[in-house]
């Protein structure tokens, strides 16, 4: 399971599951965002997740870069 912050771009969540499938052979990723997962493993099936404002900067590069790093 790939967990994502809600503010991922598409190209991004791309990107990881081209490194996944290609370098790793992972045969299949599931993809949830950050809030789904906070509200199942709060135990709700339907919730209002409210952000609080707290941001932080990732740059593409970094981003996946680390991923790649992390991942070998």
């Amino acid at each position: 399971m790939l967990v994502i912050p809600d503010n991922y771009e598409a190209t991004d969540v791309r990107e990881m599951m081209e490194i996944l499938c290609r370098q790793f052979n992972f045969r299949s990723v599931l993809i949830h965002k950050e809030s789904v997962c906070a509200a199942l493993g709060a135990g709700h099936t339907s919730c209002i997740v409210i952000d609080i404002g707290f941001t932080y900067v990732l740059s593409k590069q970094s981003t996946c870069a680390n991923f790649a790093k992390q991942m070998s």
